[in-house]
């Protein structure tokens, strides 16, 4: 009997120590539990906020090698507007740490965007910006005008046109180098 405990618990051992690389969800119907193994250098953009109505948020950046924005270096989330906070989560590429980042807001021109703030993360690093800070690290363009005290955005058109949108300014792009390089 003990031979037998001694075998299982050293299969056991030996399963518990791979290194998976791959991020996945395993449940155990034995034991119940939910298992998630997360993805070492896999950059997260995570934005909480308000987000009045529904939208897609899209996030284009430039790695090293890249000379111009392109869909193929895109990430998108559609939003289901909600009075509630929501996280919104945006998954680089493995190790991708951007040298530019795009961040369009939606095409929906009544919306509102409160932003409580937004971090990167990668393995147990983390880089937070606080609502109140966001419009230091990211610029909007004239299509998105930015309440400072609120650290709200509001979506407008101009002449017809509306194409909203936030892009990083170079202290961000440094303090992604400062923690993440």
């Amino acid at each position: 009997m003990k031979k037998i405990f001694l075998s299982i618990l050293i299969i056991v051992s030996l399963n518990a120590c791979k290194n998976d690389k791959k991020e996945s969800k395993e449940f155990t119907e034995q034991e119940g539990i939910n298992v998630e193994v997360k993805n070492k250098n896999i950059l997260k953009f995570n934005i909480n906020a308000i987000v009045s109505g529904n939208e897609e948020f899209t996030v284009y950046y430039l790695d090293v090698d890249d000379k111009e924005i392109s869909k193929k270096r895109s990430v998108s989330k559609k939003i289901i507007g909600s009075e509630i906070m929501q996280t919104i989560n945006f998954d680089f590429p493995e190790n991708v740490i951007p040298i530019k980042i795009l961040f369009m807001t939606g095409k929906n021109q009544e919306t509102k965007i409160d932003i409580i703030d937004a971090s990167f993360e990668m393995d147990d690093v983390v880089f937070e910006i606080p609502g109140d800070k966001f419009f230091d690290y990211f610029n909007p363009n004239k299509f998105i005008e930015y309440n400072r005290t609120s650290s709200s955005y509001s979506l407008k058109v101009i002449e017809g046109e509306f194409n909203p949108m936030f892009f990083s300014r170079i202290v961000l792009i440094d303090r992604l180098e400062m923690f993440f390089y």
